[in-house]
């Protein structure tokens, strides 16, 4: 068994959990822009009827 062979694995594995990270990641962007989009339409909503 050669020394590359046996790392190949673990760094498949390691871009792997990279590529999952970074995913999470835009997840959690997205969710926290879509919640920022929630927010400032409630309050254009609320001004406006209190207008």
């Amino acid at each position: 068994m050669s020394y590359t062979n046996f790392y190949k694995p673990e760094l498949i594995r390691r871009s792997q959990k990279d590529s999952e990270m970074i995913q999470q990641i835009s997840q959690n962007i997205c969710n926290i822009f879509e919640y920022f989009f929630q927010l400032v339409k409630y309050t254009i909503n609320s001004t406006r009827l209190k207008c």
